[in-house]
């Protein structure tokens, strides 16, 4: 061999067992400009192992991921809007409203809440749901002006700071909850999903009136 350059497309030769006879070698598909070849049935015997085992290697960690998911301690789900209003104002959190028919898990469109958004929705916000299959929630739902979708307040429950027409991903949800559970001064609710204006800006818009209203000052 000439020197000490070598070609990096080239693989070394298997030493044993090589089945020259195409009735029990497969043919394999080259990649461009390489030349195709038959494998025999020890390699392909190998390789299917190999794959074997790391199928089953990515679906213990699928389900290890899904039983850790499953483990965390979960949002404590808030159904009665004046009752969200009243944490809100105590532990000075945002109250993030999902509106859907069914379990608050359904207005996901994908795989399901992530961990982070769990923690995030857990300690930093009121989890509220509004279930539009059940009289009361369609009628709560009406003053939300939306059929089906996530609102997020401000720390004081009065205004919107977000309002989601239609399901969410995963991703969108861990970004609303990430941005808002920080977020101390709301200036203009940020549209999204659908129905979402065109308008760049628009003033922050009150959290519905629902409920008796109370004698207190301070409270809605």
């Amino acid at each position: 061999m000439a020197g000490d350059r070598h070609n990096v497309t080239d693989l070394p030769d298997f030493p044993v067992n090589y089945v020259d006879n195409p009735a029990k070698s497969a043919k394999i598909d080259a990649f461009p400009g390489q030349a195709e070849g038959r494998v025999s049935e020890c390699v392909l015997h190998k390789r299917r192992v190999f794959n074997m085992m790391f199928s089953t290697t990515l679906a213990a960690l699928a389900v290890s991921g899904l039983m850790a998911n499953a483990n965390l301690v979960q949002p404590t789900w808030v159904t009665d809007y004046s009752k969200a209003l009243t944490i809100s104002a105590e532990q000075s959190k945002p109250i993030a409203v999902f509106i859907t028919a069914g379990g608050s898990s359904s207005l996901l469109k994908d795989e399901g809440m992530g961990s982070e958004s769990v923690k995030l929705l857990r300690d930093s916000f009121v989890a509220m749901h509004v279930d539009t299959s059940t009289a009361a929630g369609a009628d709560l739902a009406k003053t939300f002006e939306l059929k089906e979708g996530l609102v997020i307040s401000d720390r004081t429950g009065h205004l919107q700071a977000l309002r989601h027409g239609g399901t969410v991903s995963s991703t969108e949800l861990q970004g609303y909850l990430a941005k808002f559970s920080t977020t101390t001064k709301v200036a203009t609710t940020v549209y999204q999903g659908m129905g979402a204006p065109a308008a760049a800006a628009i003033p922050a818009y009150s959290v519905p009136y629902y409920g008796a209203r109370s004698n207190c000052p301070n409270c809605r």
